[in-house]
């Protein structure tokens, strides 16, 4: 069984892992440029809809209702290329995270003063100054806190 810190580093090592290889399918697989541009065209319409119901203009209310279908399908286009990397990219990831977890064992992935419901036991550590993060809790931190950093450096966020 590894104990903190070195589990810890792990953890970290293996979401940030994670998150760039699933970055990297994204670079790959999903045309950033189209979907960059099918946002912002969704965006403008969706403005330009709101700024026709503050205005009570309804013949410009109804012309952008006409084009409704048509902007929800170009949304759900643009998105569907990021699920299905998320399709591609999850079960390898969870069968990875399972055998991580099974050499890891059930240990704390770190400490914290603070408790948070769900990713942390209710066990105080040692010097009973704060409770133990769960192995999944701090994975979950840690993906978290690199994601958006990640997502940045490559150029991938939504």
């Amino acid at each position: 069984m590894i104990l903190p810190p070195m589990s810890t580093a792990i953890l970290t090592l293996t979401a940030v892992a994670f998150t760039i290889v699933s970055n990297v399918m994204i670079l790959r697989f999903v045309d950033l440029k189209a979907e960059r541009r099918a946002r912002a065209e969704f965006n403008e319409w969706q403005k330009q809809l709101r700024e026709a119901m503050k205005k009570q203009d309804k013949k410009e209310e109804e012309k952008l209702k006409k084009k409704q279908v048509t902007m929800q399908t170009m949304q759900a286009k643009a998105s569907m290329a990021r699920l299905k990397v998320s399709m591609y990219t999850i079960v390898p990831f969870f069968v990875i995270y399972y055998l991580l977890l099974h050499f890891l064992g059930n240990v704390a992935g770190a400490w914290s003063p603070f408790y948070i419901p769900y990713i942390m036991t209710t066990t105080r550590f040692a010097t009973g100054q704060g409770y133990e993060v769960t192995t999944f809790g701090w994975y979950i931190i840690s993906s978290f806190t690199f994601s958006s950093l990640i997502m940045k450096l490559l150029k991938t966020q939504p």
